[in-house]
């Protein structure tokens, strides 16, 4: 249950931390901690919350998105 609470912290980094540099860290932190507890529903939730902040609130374009998930695709990062 200790990644839904990461997930939490995901959100609230999300909405409230203003410096991008500091949002890209504990984002990073907290995701790295939801995928070390192999909970496959967690990582589920995970990418939906980033998806929905990502598509919705911060208004990334999608071909944008995809072409950044092709590239870490191709180069296997």
């Amino acid at each position: 249950f200790n990644s839904y609470f990461l997930i939490t912290a995901i959100v609230w980094v999300l909405v409230t931390v203003r410096s991008k540099w500091t949002k890209v860290l504990l984002v990073c932190l907290f995701a790295a901690g939801v995928v070390s507890t192999f909970q496959r529903m967690s990582w589920l939730v995970m990418c939906l919350v980033l998806a929905t902040y990502l598509l919705s609130i911060a208004k990334i374009p999608l071909g944008r998105l995809a072409l950044a998930g092709m590239t870490v695709a191709a180069t296997g990062s």
